[in-house]
């Protein structure tokens, strides 16, 4: 796998914004659709589960305490009615659990089992291994520009979000 990423030349870097911005809107689409052949490489642990119920899986998991519709549909950047199907099906499979508040009984609080917690890891493990395939193919010093460059791009759209995070 290595002599592929090492055979592949890197075109110079622009310096202009709209140069920057072109190249993302070519990129960007691109990189997408590589990324998803590249990943069929690493079949989901879960087969029957599309990449937006893994998500969701892996938002609950990570943010470790029962969350509501709303908070978990702002989190994931979509509405609480996108939402639902994908939590029928995970709470159909035993990944998620379905609760009333003890506070308000409107309110339903979604908690992973451990079924699915035990999938969110496994899950993330999986990503984690494949990703770690394409950041050894970069040198110490691009490691550290792309971490870097990701972090700072993350703090200029948390900004410009106005919120730091998600719930």
């Amino acid at each position: 796998m290595s002599e592929y990423f090492e055979s592949q030349t890197v075109p110079s870097a622009p310096q202009d914004c709209n140069e920057i911005v072109d190249a993302l809107a070519e990129l960007a689409p691109r990189m997408f659709r590589v990324m998803g052949r590249f990943l069929d490489r690493y079949p989901s642990l879960t087969p029957n589960l599309p990449p937006a119920q893994i998500r969701i899986l892996q938002e609950l998991a990570e943010h470790g305490k029962p969350a509501n519709m709303g908070e978990l549909a702002s989190a994931l950047a979509i509405t609480a009615g996108s939402l639902t199907p994908g939590i029928k099906k995970l709470v159909s499979l035993g990944f998620v659990t379905r609760e009333r508040s003890s506070e308000d009984d409107r309110v339903v609080l979604l908690t992973l089992s451990k079924k699915g917690l035990s999938r969110a890891v496994e899950e993330k493990t999986s990503l984690m291994t494949a990703f770690g395939e394409i950041v050894q193919a970069l040198s110490a010093s691009e490691r550290g520009d792309f971490l870097n460059a990701h972090r700072r791009i993350l703090e200029i759209l948390e900004i410009a979000a106005g919120k730091n995070g998600g719930y």
